[in-house]
């Protein structure tokens, strides 16, 4: 299972470099956007984004495919970690390794649904759709470090 973990630790971190390196080719606004880390959707920059069609078509036909797969690789990494420290522990809850990563996936891909509508939409995004957005982009990183701080612990107990 370790080295399965490894292989999907790998692959979100190849896929996440190849993404950065991508958004190199687009304006600032994709290059913030790209990790959605800042968490901030200002209707200018989405519109500036949707009005753009070399940005829109980087941001919709690849970037966001490839954050798909970064974030199904890199839950399935958290999980497996989590789940094979777990069980080196002989823990009969084990398979609760799966919650937090699990949580993590659905939160980025609901963020990457709301992104995806506010840039296809023919009208701007409305302030509420741009709020949900921020709470949802919060929610993911809480998760992510969550599911992250969850499969450090259990991976760092299991080797005590």
């Amino acid at each position: 299972m370790l080295i399965t973990a490894l292989v999907f630790g790998l692959l979100s971190f190849g896929i996440l470099i190849l993404m950065r390196l991508l958004s190199w080719t687009a304006s600032s606004g994709v290059r913030q956007h790209v990790l959605e880390r800042w968490g901030t959707y200002e209707p200018e920059e989405l519109v500036k984004i949707r009005n753009s069609p070399k940005d829109k078509e980087l941001y919709l036909s690849l970037l966001f495919p490839l954050d798909v797969f970064f974030m199904v690789a890199f839950g399935i990494f958290l999980a497996l970690v989590s789940i094979g420290a777990a069980n080196s522990m002989k823990s009969s809850c084990a398979i609760f390794g799966v919650v937090a990563p699990v949580l993590y996936v659905v939160a980025d891909f609901t963020e990457n649904c709301l992104l995806y509508r506010m840039l296809k939409a023919v009208t701007p995004p409305d302030e509420s759709l741009i709020a949900a957005a921020h709470r949802i982009t919060r929610a993911k990183w809480f998760l992510a470090g969550v599911a992250s701080l969850q499969a450090i612990l259990l991976f760092v107990f299991s080797k005590t």
